[in-house]
């Protein structure tokens, strides 16, 4: 496929963990994990891993409720991933 020239890809990011409504603050510091940036950070380490190993972008296989997600992480729609030229 054409979008992945050059690129590595990444099957999908998740962390699971107990569900909070946006802006709500988690009551017990060790159960809730969303949106504590976790999924953020092993993005970037996803992209560094990349990049090491001489990629020019990575391509996220997303389906269209977490295409936001990427988008706001710099993120941009090709084909039916979402892809991300490597710093």
């Amino acid at each position: 496929r054409e979008e992945l020239a050059g690129a590595a890809i990444l099957r999908e990011v998740r962390a699971l963990g107990e569900a909070l409504p946006l802006g709500l603050a988690p009551e017990n510091e060790g159960l809730a994990w969303q949106h504590r940036g976790l999924g953020t950070r092993l993005l970037h380490e996803v992209e560094a891993m990349a990049s090491g190993w001489g990629s020019e972008r990575l391509a996220i296989m997303a389906g269209m409720g977490t295409r936001g997600y990427f988008r706001a992480r710099g993120y941009s729609l090709e084909g039916p991933y979402m892809v991300r030229t490597l710093d």
